[in-house]
């Protein structure tokens, strides 16, 4: 994921002005069009608890994957199964910094988004007790913890 990002950063650094901006809507759209209970459900899975901030970051390192696994994950998150992903990648900052970041290095800041992200997730919402029936292939990942989310901030 950091080798993606980079890479992605130094693309967007090379962008005139009109497509970096277009870039940046492109992934403000999937990325608000990802803000599901059903895919939250899944990263909740995967990630053995999932805040909203690490679903927004599984969101844009969904994105970062190309568009078949984004759609195939939007209509069916059990897909999701067959990636090989390490929990810091799933959850991993890098790919939405390196756009937040290429926006502010080039504007001073981040413009105004034409696509906000939705004040809540679109969908029917989940309790934690049944999510491994609507999902079944899913596991947690390497590198997940059995800790409440809050408490993989302490030592």
């Amino acid at each position: 994921m950091a080798d993606k990002a980079v890479l992605l950063a130094r693309a967007l650094s090379q962008l005139p002005d009109r497509s970096l901006l277009g870039f940046s809507h492109q992934f403000e759209l999937h990325h608000g069009a990802a803000y599901t209970w059903r895919l939250w459900g899944a990263a909740y899975l995967l990630c053995d608890g999932c805040s909203e901030e690490e679903f927004a970051n599984f969101r844009a390192s969904l994105i970062s994957c190309g568009p078949a696994l984004y759609q195939a994950a939007l209509d069916d998150p059990n897909v999701l199964s067959e990636v090989g992903w390490l929990r810091s990648e799933l959850c991993s900052s890098l790919y939405h910094s390196a756009v937040t970041d290429a926006l502010e290095q080039r504007f001073g800041r981040v413009p105004a988004s034409e696509f906000p992200c939705p004040l809540e997730p679109s969908g029917q919402a989940w309790e934690e007790e049944t999510l491994p029936q609507l999902y079944p292939r899913l596991k947690p990942l390497a590198g997940s913890t059995r800790r409440p989310w809050w408490q993989r901030w302490l030592r």
